[in-house]
């Protein structure tokens, strides 16, 4: 009997060894294996930074209390205790930041006999960093509150540390900028025992908004140098023009060892005294009692 062939049927089935036919127009595309395990993990790093950032914003990072504490204490070889409410989140970019009762210790080297004294001691601290800024080294605030503020600012007698470094390279003292901000009851602690220079300021309750300060930062204290007692009062009367990186302009008064000077004229920074444009006018009993304070 003569058997009957179809067509059809023997090519249901590739022969052993053949490759599969290629894949005809109109077929669904297939990924092959290292695209679809690439694609598989992108997705999941996306899923998890969704869900990290939703439980962060869901919780405000109220559960990072203790790990920042410890994180930061470990960073900075000092106790870090937050005695309040904590925060600490995405929202929905910029970070924010809020802390009750913040305290940072001081390094063993400093504020003296007084070791209950604390490097950062404040109420209320309320920030919110822009963080695209931050992550290409330009600190910038949105806005920061600071409520009942105490900060302790110390060089070490051989001069190669201080408080408000973190390190064993002590760096200068540089601030952030701060688009909106309230300070209210800030006190700053001062001291240098290489030039002889102990003093505590005060500085006014400051309100900003929009990159503008709605009044002059105005500071007033004493304390001693070279052992003779100052008292100095002052203000930083365009800081709007400082935040738009213009020149400060600064008024100081001091009075020491029967000596009375008034000091006024512009700073390129609130903090560099070097290369400043200032005026002086001196008025005592002997320029030499002036000389003495200052270690001439």
């Amino acid at each position: 009997m003569a058997t009957v062939t179809h067509p059809e049927s023997s090519a249901e089935k590739p022969a052993t060894g053949q490759s599969r036919p290629p894949i005809r127009r109109g077929d669904r595309p297939v990924l092959t294996g290292g695209l679809a395990t690439l694609l598989a993990v992108v997705t999941t790093v996306i899923g998890l930074i969704v869900l990290a950032w939703s439980v962060l914003y869901i919780t405000k990072g109220r559960f990072l209390k203790s790990t920042f504490e410890k994180t930061v204490s470990g960073y900075s070889n000092r106790a870090v205790k937050v005695g309040g409410d904590f925060q600490l989140y995405f929202d929905p970019i910029d970070l924010k930041f809020r802390a009750e009762n913040l305290t940072i210790d001081n390094p063993d080297w400093a504020a003296g006999a007084d070791k209950k004294r604390k490097f950062w001691d404040g109420k209320l601290i309320d920030a919110r960093l822009m963080t695209i800024r931050s992550i290409f080294g330009k600190r910038r605030f949105a806005y920061l509150v600071l409520d009942g503020t105490k900060i302790d600012l110390e060089w070490s007698p051989d001069g190669k540390r201080n408080t408000w470094t973190f390190s064993d390279d002590p760096t200068p003292l540089e601030l952030p900028v701060v688009e909106r901000g309230q300070f209210a009851g800030t006190e700053v602690r001062y001291r240098d025992p290489r030039m002889q220079i102990a003093a505590d300021i005060t500085v006014d309750t400051v309100r900003s908004a929009g990159t503008q300060v709605q009044n002059a930062i105005r500071f007033r204290g004493g304390g001693t140098a070279r052992n003779t007692p100052f008292t100095l009062s002052g203000a930083l009367l365009s800081p709007n023009a400082t935040m738009a990186g213009g020149k400060t302009r600064l008024e100081l008064n001091l009075a020491a060892a029967r000596t009375r000077a008034r000091i006024w004229g512009a700073l390129d920074a609130p903090t560099e005294i070097e290369g400043a444009d200032l005026n002086a006018d001196v008025r005592g009993q002997n320029l030499a009692d002036l000389f003495r304070v200052a270690g001439f």
